[in-house]
C-alpha cells in the first residue's frame, strides 16, 4: 500500500486536478490519498477568524465569501452531472452558513479561541475533500471517504495538536483498514483530527504531510509519496533561484535537520513516524512526474550538494546553509559584492554541521541566496 498527499499547490487549477488523475491511474491500487486546503483557503480562514475577533465582520465575512466563491468556482467548473453539482452547492451553502455563524458570534464576543478556530480551519480541509471525492468518483475510481476526525485522535492542544499513538491505531484498525476492504483508494483529509474528548482538533501549519506519515505507518505502508509544484527538494528555493538543483536523497536526519532550518516542504513533525517504521518519503511534481525528485530514508546516500534554507522572523532573515565546509562557505563569502551591501550589517556563525547568515528581513535576503547558490555550486 501507498500513502499520496496532493496539497493546494497542485490541486489549484483544473491541470493539477488532471494530472492528480494521471497519477492515480498509473499506480496499482491500494492507495491511501491525503487532501489538504486548497490554495490560500486556511489562510483566508484565518484572517476571517481575526478580523471577526477585532469586530470587523463585514470584512471576516468577505473573507469567508472568498473561499466558499473558489470552492463554488471548483465544483462548477470540474465537475460534469448536474445531481453531484447540485448537492455540492448545498453543502457549500450550508457550511458558509456554518462559518458565518461561528464568525458572528466571535465578532459580538470579540473573544476567538484556539478550539473555535480549530473549527473554522477545518473547513479548508472539508470543502477540498469533498470536491475531490466526487471529482475522481466522475473520473471513475472505486474509492471512498473516511473523515481524519474518526481516525487521528490527539490531545487537546488546540492549533498545534499530537496525534495519540495508541488511540490513532485503533481507529486505524476499526475506521481506516474497514474501508479498503470495500474500495480500492481511500480519501481523507489532512491537518484535522479529533481530540480524546471528541473536539476538533489541527496538528500544526502544513501539518497534512504529518497525517500522511503517521497513517502510513500504522498502515504498514511501502511509501509516502508527496506531490507537490517542485522537482523534489532543492538546494534552494526554486522559486528564489531558478537554476536550483534536486538533491536526489536524504537521510531523516539531513531532514529533520533541513525542517529545523526552514526548508519550506518539510516539517519535523512529519519525519518520526517514516523513520521509525523505515517507510520512504518521496517528494515529486505532480507536473513533471518523470523529471528529478527526491528521496528520504535510511539507505539514502549522503547529499554532497548544499542546502539553503530561510527562516524569516518578523525583522530578521536567517540563512541557514547544510552539508558545506565552514571553511568553504568563509572562501565563498569573500566574493560577496560588498559594494552593493553596504547599507546592510549581516551576521555570520559557522557550525560543524551549518552555518548561518542573519540580516534583516527584505530584498537584500533573495539576493543573498541567489549569490550564495551561485558561489557555492560552482
Amino acid at each position: 500500500m501507498k500513502v499520496m498527499k496532493f496539497g493546494g499547490s497542485v490541486l489549484r487549477n483544473p491541470e493539477g486536478f488532471a494530472q492528480m488523475v494521471h497519477i492515480l491511474r498509473a499506480e496499482s491500487a491500494p492507495m491511501l490519498v491525503i487532501i489538504s486546503a486548497f490554495g490560500s483557503s486556511t489562510r483566508d480562514l484565518e484572517h476571517a477568524a481575526r478580523d471577526a475577533e477585532s469586530g470587523k465582520q463585514d470584512l471576516a465575512y468577505a473573507y469567508s465569501d472568498a473561499v466558499l466563491n473558489e470552492h463554488r468556482h471548483f465544483a462548477d467548473s470540474l465537475l460534469k452531472d448536474t445531481t453531484t453539482k447540485s448537492a455540492l452547492n448545498f453543502f457549500l451553502d450550508e457550511s458558509s452558513i456554518r462559518i458565518k455563524d461561528l464568525l458572528k458570534g466571535i465578532s459580538i464576543t470579540r473573544e476567538l479561541t484556539n478550539r473555535t478556530l480549530d473549527i473554522i480551519l477545518s473547513y479548508g480541509e472539508l470543502l477540498a475533500i469533498h470536491i475531490v471525492r466526487h471529482f475522481l468518483d466522475e473520473a471513475g475510481f472505486e474509492l471512498t471517504f473516511v473523515s481524519a476526525e474518526n481516525i487521528i485522535v490527539t490531545d487537546n492542544v488546540h492549533g498545534a495538536a499530537t496525534p495519540n499513538h495508541k488511540l490513532t491505531a485503533h481507529k486505524v484498525v476499526s475506521a481506516l483498514l474497514p474501508a479498503f476492504e470495500k474500495k480500492k483508494i481511500v480519501l481523507t483529509q489532512g491537518f484535522v483530527a479529533k481530540s480524546s474528548l471528541g473536539e476538533i482538533t489541527t496538528m500544526g501549519k502544513e501539518s497534512s504531510n504529518l497525517t500522511a506519515t503517521l497513517l502510513a505507518e500504522l498502515l504498514s505502508a511501502t511509501e509516502v509519496i508527496i506531490w507537490t509544484d517542485v522537482e523534489g527538494i532543492c538546494t534552494a528555493d526554486p522559486k528564489i533561484v531558478s537554476d536550483s538543483r534536486t538533491i536526489p536523497s536524504m537521510s531523516y536526519a539531513e531532514a529533520h535537520n533541513a525542517a529545523v532550518a526552514g526548508l519550506k516542504l518539510i516539517y519535523s513533525t512529519m519525519i518520526e513516524p517514516a523513520e521509525r517504521s523505515n517507510i520512504p518519503i518521496t517528494f515529486r511534481s505532480a507536473f513533471h512526474i518523470t523529471s528529478n525528485y527526491t528521496t528520504i530514508s535510511h539507505q539514502s546516500v549522503h547529499s554532497e550538494l548544499p542546502l539553503i534554507a530561510l527562516k524569516e522572523h518578523t525583522n530578521l532573515s536567517q540563512i541557514t546553509i547544510l552539508n558545506c565546509n565552514g571553511l568553504y562557505l568563509f572562501k565563498a563569502l569573500q566574493k560577496f559584492p560588498t559594494q552593493s551591501w553596504e547599507s546592510t550589517t549581516f551576521s555570520m556563525n559557522i557550525q560543524p554541521t551549518h552555518s548561518q547568515i542573519s540580516l534583516p528581513s527584505g530584498a537584500k535576503t533573495e539576493e543573498c541566496i541567489r549569490f550564495l547558490h551561485a558561489a557555492l555550486l560552482t
